[in-house]
């Protein structure tokens, strides 16, 4: 604002590009006018026109500085660069507060310092010679964040072969991401794999008959700061497996089975579980070690199912289970039919035993003549009885199952005999006419059961009795000799005399 020392004139600049505040006074609006060279002429007119000039120059204040990036930030203390754009004839200066402050001590546009903390520092612009300051300062935050570290106490972990490792992953700062690379130098191990997340969780499968092991490098990254690497080693054991020979198998009862166990690894241990899935089933037994031997038995009447279950182990690991089962079939019992008690000498007897079995294996006692069958092919045998006394007739076969009784049948048959030969008749040979009760006897017949006596001829007297005595009332009418006869009788007949 100029003086003036007559008022009631007025202010006018040429060229234009002033805006005057108040043109009486000549108060200038700096921020609104054009920079440039102007002349400012103040005229008055009363009382009379008279005018008065001066020169006048405004010069071009400077914007604020641009900045290169409004934010800085980096990981931790330490070294960072920041800066503005610096134009032609202009000067830049360094505060640490938008309004007075410090002037720090960075020279030009562009600053590299370290920091500690997150600091905000302030560009001023100064025009060189006319020394006109940019009417604000250009705010840059340099962001010092925190760098995460991986919390982790366990760093080594031991699994079996086909489990799944998990490990949660902790930071220091809980917003953290975490980044890993697996890596074996195994060529058996398999499972593992790079990747990110809260938590390793994968399933580990090693082959081979050794310890492997994975090693995973984890990094925690938290607003782009990452953290110093933090290795977690798993060893996985190996693999331990079964191989079972046979897996299923078919046996008679009574019979011995035996399974062989073995594995790609050595080391492996094995045992079994067993069980049976039918009452009459026995000789099973869990167990452990190389070979499943046992003697099974089926008492029937159905076929039943012995299942062992193999459980591989070692090192504390245990492995894939494998089955193998063994059906047993009961043993035949032969069933023999035909006559139990017979005379001697009947021909003709028929025993028959199952058809449709192979192999029949028949026997006859001593005391016995077959005259038909009895070969391997066939059910029955036709026996004639020549011997009294006990006998028997005995069979076995395969049945279709191939199985055979553990012993033939036995089919008990008594063959009883014929009466014996009496001896001599006991009592009176010479007697008189019409003689009455006159006894006669003859010492026991063997087999004999009752006695058959006769006389000859019949009308020499009447015999009352049929055991080893009896007597006889002679006829009053017979005279002469006459024979006296006895026979054995039992139920296969009537012996000789």
């Amino acid at each position: 604002t100029p003086t003036v020392d007559i008022p009631t004139g007025i202010f006018t600049a040429s060229p234009a590009g002033i805006v005057f505040i108040d043109a009486n006074i000549g108060t200038i609006n700096l921020g609104a006018s054009t920079p440039g060279t102007y002349t400012i002429t103040y005229t008055i007119s009363t009382p009379c026109t008279v005018s008065t000039s001066q020169s006048l120059t405004i010069n071009t204040t400077p914007n604020p500085p641009t900045p290169l990036a409004t934010y800085v930030s980096r990981c931790g203390p330490g070294q960072v660069t920041f800066g503005v754009v610096q134009p032609p004839g202009v000067t830049i200066y360094w505060y640490d507060a938008p309004v007075g402050g410090t002037l720090l001590p960075f020279p030009g546009a562009t600053v590299t310092t370290n920091v500690v903390s997150t600091t905000h520092y302030y560009a001023e612009a100064v025009t060189n010679g006319t020394t006109c300051t940019s009417l604000s300062r250009t705010d840059i935050i340099v962001v010092v964040k925190p760098i995460p570290a991986i919390t982790n106490n366990i760093l080594n972990y031991t699994i079996c072969t086909g489990d799944s490792i998990k490990i949660n992953l902790s930071s220091t700062l809980p917003t953290s991401i975490f980044h890993w690379t697996a890596f074996s130098n195994s060529g058996t191990l398999t499972g593992y794999s790079n990747g990110s997340g809260l938590s390793i969780s994968q399933k580990l499968v090693n082959s081979g008959s050794v310890n492997d092991t994975v090693t995973y490098s984890v990094v925690a990254v938290a607003d782009t700061c990452t953290s110093d690497t933090v290795k977690f080693i798993v060893a996985v054991k190996p693999f331990f497996d079964v191989i079972a020979a046979p897996l299923s198998q078919t046996i008679c009862s009574g019979n011995s089975i035996t399974v062989n166990l073995s594995s790609s690894n050595p080391a492996t241990i094995f045992s079994w579980t067993a069980t049976g899935n039918y009452p009459g089933l026995s000789g099973y037994s869990n167990g452990s070690g190389n070979t499943i031997s046992q003697i099974l038995s089926n008492s029937g009447p159905a076929d039943g199912t012995v299942t062992y279950k193999i459980v591989p182990n070692g090192l504390g690991c245990t492995g894939d289970t494998v089955v193998s089962t063994v059906l047993i079939h009961p043993l035949p019992i032969p069933v023999i039919s035909g006559l139990a008690i017979l005379c001697v000498g009947t021909s003709g007897v028929v025993y028959s035993t199952q058809p449709g079995m192979t192999n029949y294996q028949w026997a006859v006692s001593g005391g016995g003549t077959v005259t038909a069958g009895g070969t391997a092919t066939n059910n029955f045998v036709t026996i004639t009885w020549n011997t009294p006394g006990t006998q028997s007739v005995s069979v076995n076969y395969h049945n279709a199952n191939g199985c055979t009784a553990a012993a033939s049948t036995v089919y008990p048959v008594t063959v009883n005999p014929m009466p014996g030969t009496p001896g001599s008749i006991i009592g009176t040979a010479v007697l008189c006419q019409g003689a009455t009760g006159v006894s006669y006897s003859v010492v026991a017949v063997a087999n004999a059961t009752t006695y058959n006596w006769t006389l000859v001829p019949g009308t020499a007297g009447i015999i009352t009795g049929n055991t080893t005595s009896i007597t006889i009332n002679w006829s009053a009418a017979f005279t002469g000799t006459a024979s006296r006869t006895v026979k054995g009788v039992n139920n296969c007949g009537t012996g000789v005399a």
